[in-house]
């Protein structure tokens, strides 16, 4: 493509969109601000719990309220506020936030996983989603966690000449610089075209439904990690794909992950929302995070392996054990709700 007509591109002023999803609604931000907000399917998310009420204070405890009461103008209207006057008003979605950032926000997120991964020298690379610049390939530890840092989804976005400036300073490859695409499969294509021969790639939602396409991208000399997340929804077929091909299952709110999932995992992290390992090379990739939560924790006497045997590691004060599934009484005392 000519210099010229690239620069000319690069020219073109995008109106500022993303969509976000947050407490299973799809939320819609325009030029800085949350416009629209789906319903949501859900009452009540412990993760989402947690981050609100860290970030939120009593205007995260009124939306809280309102979805458990299932009063959806009120919820949706709290939370396109709480979005406007808390996350966006840090600068969530500002071109000049941190993109290099090594803390980790919650216990078993795909970003902290791969975070540790690359700092273990498990993996060369990540292929994950940005805002404001889409897929993208991460080479660092901290851009890894700094790219998404408390980000709970984001399935469209547009791109930043700002932020395509800082990924380049950063390290940080964008696979779609002047649309801010996002696809996965064309990320793990591209890594691949680099010479990355073993990275992390994540999928979301419905695109779990192609991660068959990104396995047969993976031949002797490769090894692609595949992390299928935001599960809540998704209908049976895909659930099926992401127990046939995916190596780490995000279950989120999603029943038919537990039904087509669990049964099929060899390990699971976490009891709320229940993060199944479903290869062994799926379990060495989540053996750094492990460690790095509790560094006692001799993740090498773990024996994965499917049925009412199954590892099931979890926290127990600021320590972590494992207990056999079919020692769990109460799996789903605390769990998102409902499943859908």
């Amino acid at each position: 493509m000519p210099l010229r007509f690239l620069a000319f591109l690069e020219q073109i002023p995008y109106p500022e969109i993303h969509i976000l999803r947050m407490f299973g609604s799809y939320v819609l931000i325009f030029r800085g601000e949350a416009v629209y907000a789906t319903p949501s399917p859900i009452r009540y998310c412990p993760l989402m719990y947690k981050l609100l009420k860290e970030v939120g204070g009593p205007a995260a405890s009124r939306l809280l309220e309102d979805f458990r009461m299932e009063r959806e103008i009120e919820s949706r209207e709290g939370l396109l506020r709480l979005i406007n006057e808390i996350i966006l008003s840090q600068g969530a979605y500002r071109p000049d936030r941190p993109l290099n950032v090594c803390e980790a926000n919650v216990s078993f997120g795909a970003s902290e996983i791969m975070m540790d991964a690359l700092s273990g020298h498990m993996i060369d690379a990540a292929a994950l989603v940005m805002n404001g610049m889409g897929s993208v390939l991460t080479f660092t530890p901290g851009t890894t966690q700094g790219v998404v840092q408390r980000m709970t989804g984001c399935f469209f976005t547009t791109p930043h000449s700002l932020l395509l400036d800082r990924c380049l300073e950063e390290g940080v490859y964008p696979v779609f610089p002047f649309t801010g695409s996002i696809d996965p499969l064309a990320s793990a294509r591209e890594a691949l075209r680099l010479g990355i021969r073993r990275f992390a790639v994540t999928t979301a939602a419905s695109y779990n439904s192609r991660l068959d396409e990104i396995a047969c991208l993976e031949n002797s000399g490769s090894v692609i990690y595949r992390l299928a997340l935001c599960a809540t929804a998704v209908d049976r077929p895909t659930a099926a794909k992401m127990s046939d091909h995916g190596d780490i299952v995000w279950s989120c709110a999603s029943s038919h992950v537990r039904e087509v999932v669990a049964p099929r995992a060899i390990a699971q992290v976490g009891l709320k929302i229940p993060v199944y390992i479903m290869t062994q090379r799926g379990f060495e990739l989540i053996k750094p995070r492990l460690k790095a939560i509790d560094p006692q924790f001799d993740a090498e006497t773990v024996i994965p392996v499917t049925g009412g045997r199954r590892p099931v590691i979890c926290h127990r004060g600021n320590r972590l054990e494992m207990i056999p599934a079919d020692q769990i009484r109460d799996s789903c005392s605390d769990c998102p709700s409902p499943l859908i």
